[in-house]
């Protein structure tokens, strides 16, 4: 069997390292962007977890380890001229190339191997593959591609199931953070604060709380305050410490000073049009 350049071998696999990460990340990471969004609301947590984000990285990856599935030939390997066979001279089928490719995880190792052996990386071995210079005569199986989508589900399937323990974990971790017992929210006390902080802050400011009557830990009240600004231009540093302090003793005097929470400040950004700004105050 010819050997094969060494150096247009490395460069294959960075090309398709490069290649193929952007295919498989970009789309999840635009997915994540307009979907992760920072959430104006008395929750302790503010991000909204993309409900399925496990699922897109189960896909995302699984694009990845059958790229070479199509003719035994990456994006890379089209461009640098090479081709995946198997040990008796056919194209490799979509699980072999499935199997060599979970050694990514070992990249730099894998670089290492080609380096000595330019046609057989670890993940070869295993698989039992070889890359060699592309021959129009290798016959490709149709069926193949039946095989590379049948894999592509499953393994994308197992993937999701595995990795969504995490996604439930995440969850429940910014649960723990709620300070307050939910079922103890006040309404009435919620609307007498929050007309309070209207008639004292003035027209430039729409207030929006809720009041809880107890804590998980200790015996004082929480209360949650939303403030909007409605004119960005107003707000400096001098008026901006004023307006949190008179806030802060507005609640405390009418509340006692018993009670724990957090003021959220929102005013319109300078930087983006249609975007905010948040300024976080604990009482």
């Amino acid at each position: 069997m010819e050997k094969i350049n060494k150096w247009k071998r490395i460069g294959a696999m960075y090309f398709d390292q490069m290649i193929m990460s952007t295919i498989a990340i970009v789309p999840v990471g635009i997915i994540f962007i307009f979907t992760f969004k920072y959430e104006i609301s008395h929750k302790e947590i503010h991000f909204i977890y993309l409900k399925n984000i496990m699922l897109l990285i189960a896909i995302a990856f699984n694009v990845y380890l059958l790229k070479d599935s199509f003719n035994g030939r990456s994006i890379g390997k089209r461009i640098f001229g090479f081709q995946l066979i198997n040990r008796h001279g056919n194209v490799a089928t979509p699980l072999q190339c499935y199997i060599r490719n979970l050694f990514f995880i070992i990249y730099p190792i894998e670089v290492i191997f080609v380096f000595f052996n330019p046609s057989r990386r670890l993940g070869d071995f295993v698989a039992g593959t070889t890359v060699v210079e592309y021959a129009n005569k290798r016959s490709y199986s149709k069926i193949a591609i039946f095989h590379t989508i049948l894999i592509f589900i499953v393994f994308t399937t197992l993937f999701w199931f595995i990795l969504k323990p995490f996604d439930t974990f995440l969850k429940n971790e910014d649960t723990k953070r709620i300070q307050y017992i939910e079922t103890s929210y006040n309404k009435q006390k919620s609307e007498e604060a929050n007309e309070l902080l209207k008639n004292s802050l003035g027209e430039n400011f729409t207030p929006d709380v809720v009041f809880y009557d107890s804590m998980k830990i200790g015996n004082d009240n929480y209360i949650d305050v939303l403030i909007r600004f409605k004119n960005y231009g107003d707000l400096d540093a001098i008026r901006f410490d004023s307006i949190n302090s008179k806030t802060k003793n507005v609640l405390k005097s009418k509340f006692s000073k018993n009670i724990k929470g957090r003021i959220q400040y929102y005013y319109k950004s300078n930087k983006m049009k249609n975007d905010f700004d948040v300024t976080t105050e604990r009482l």
